[in-house]
């Protein structure tokens, strides 16, 4: 059975260079709507998702009761399911 290694520390700073251009290293960076970080953790993902549905599943919780089942699906394809 293999053994992961959960925390590996920091990474040294390395100077990458592609067709004379220099990269530099960020926190954290946007890629494909995925947020990632550093040490490719899911907590900056994961609270952006949260901080962008909150506001839309009070909405459609307070308008749920008066939308029936194919209203419900769109609104939520519409405002949810596209995060």
């Amino acid at each position: 059975m293999k053994k992961f290694i959960k925390n590996v520390g920091t990474l040294p700073n390395l100077n990458l260079v592609y067709s004379g251009c220099e990269a530099i290293r960020v926190d954290k960076i946007k890629f494909l709507g995925i947020v990632l970080d550093e040490n490719l953790n899911w907590r900056e993902h994961i609270n952006m998702l949260i901080k962008k549905i909150t506001p839309v599943a009070k909405s459609f919780f307070r308008i749920g009761k008066y939308l029936y089942g194919n209203m419900k699906r769109s609104v939520y394809l519409a405002h949810v399911h596209s995060h």
